[in-house]
């Protein structure tokens, strides 16, 4: 979604130095808010997909589960407050990741053109790392979560390795 970033690379010299930089130099405003709204929709669209996806899954579940039920007791919406309170686990990872996106959009947004001093630039490169973490961390935010997905792990042998280490080396 950001190929018209390289329509606009400038390099130049750096001072004090004989190294050259790559910047990226939009010369119109019309295409920095392009790509200000291009960055906001590559963030946002998955995560809404994401939760809307998961929110219709559920309330299909939900209806299914009614009309195959001859419960009377129990109307649809407290079956789909129930499913959502159950299926909770699947809400956590998007938030994650939106969340882990956001400090590097909000940097990146409020520090476009302008001359960064040390700081800025350290706190850009750590916000730009920070929004990686979920990549990363996909086995705490994926499976670990996931009552499926870690009573699977559960049963392999890595798992019984570590749980065994675990125990092993814990004080009484």
């Amino acid at each position: 979604m950001h190929f018209h970033e390289i329509l606009f690379y400038k390099t130049i010299s750096q001072p004090n130095s004989s190294s050259l930089l790559c910047i990226t130099r939009f010369d119109q405003s019309s295409i920095s808010i392009y790509n200000r709204i291009n960055t906001l929709i590559h963030h946002l669209l998955p995560f809404s997909i994401q939760i809307i996806s998961i929110t219709l899954l559920v309330i299909y579940a939900a209806r299914s589960r009614s009309k195959a039920s001859n419960n009377n007791k129990i109307t649809l919406s407290q079956l789909i407050k129930k499913q959502l309170f159950l299926q909770k686990e699947l809400y956590i990872t998007p938030t994650i990741i939106i969340m882990a996106s956001l400090p590097q959009a909000i940097l990146s947004f409020s520090l476009a053109c302008v001359q960064l001093n040390e700081f800025k630039q350290h706190l850009l490169l750590s916000s730009f790392l920070l929004s990686y973490s979920p990549q990363v961390l996909g086995f705490i935010l994926y499976v670990l979560p996931s009552s499926a997905f870690k009573e699977e792990f559960n049963q392999t042998k890595l798992a019984k390795k570590y749980l065994h280490c675990f125990i092993k080396t814990s004080p009484k």
